[in-house]
């Protein structure tokens, strides 16, 4: 982490009361994306084009077997060679360059999401839900890692494989919020024994 972002971290930390500072995730940005990108954006239209091109040709014009086979191992090809880059990139979703700055610092009292200079302040006590889907045993890396986390106000994060470590932050805010829903259900569920010890004293 280069000594700007380190100074970023501390002094939003410090501005927005989040406590001790922990750790940064940064987007894991290789120039292979962009290249993984280009020829997706070329693969799949070609694919679309040559299927209503085969269409197009099989409902109003004869077409040879050889131009039908022709046009099959074409678009089976690209399919294929589609799945094998999904495969190379161990299916992780295509990290744009616009996202190459997206980075989060996690302090011990909550995180901020910062982007194009924008920072998200999301607090542990703010977090409406948190779906954190691990990577399984057979993967076990960030790659099949997806942290969603909602905050009270209806804003909605979505953190994968574009960031790495990112099971850091998915561990801590799904510890956070379940050790917080387990107290306020505590608190509830006192209030409620209160009430009928009330109700039932005035019964007697």
């Amino acid at each position: 982490m280069s000594d700007q972002m380190l100074a970023e971290a501390y002094q939003l930390g410090k501005h927005h009361k989040l406590d001790q500072f922990v750790v940064t995730l940064k987007v894991n940005y290789k120039l292979s994306d962009l290249f993984y990108a280009f020829y997706l954006i070329a693969a799949i239209p070609t694919i679309i084009i040559l299927l209503i091109f085969g269409f197009f040709f099989s409902t109003n014009i004869a077409m040879s077997s050889t131009a039908y086979y022709a046009l099959v191992s074409t678009v089976s090809l690209l399919y294929l060679s589609i799945l094998l880059v999904c495969w190379l990139r161990k299916y992780k979703p295509l990290l744009l360059p616009l996202r190459k700055d997206l980075h989060v610092h996690i302090y011990t009292a909550g995180f901020i999401c910062v982007m194009k200079s924008q920072a998200e302040v999301v607090r542990w006590e703010q977090m409406k839900r948190v779906s954190y889907k691990r990577a399984t045993i057979f993967r076990s890396n960030d790659t099949a890692s997806v942290v969603k986390i909602w905050r009270q106000d209806g804003k909605k994060f979505v953190f994968n494989a574009m960031m790495k470590h990112i099971d850091i932050l998915g561990q801590l805010a799904e510890r956070e919020y379940q050790k917080r829903n387990q107290q306020a259900q505590a608190t509830i569920k006192k209030k409620n024994i209160s009430l009928f010890l009330n109700d039932e004293q005035m019964l007697f």
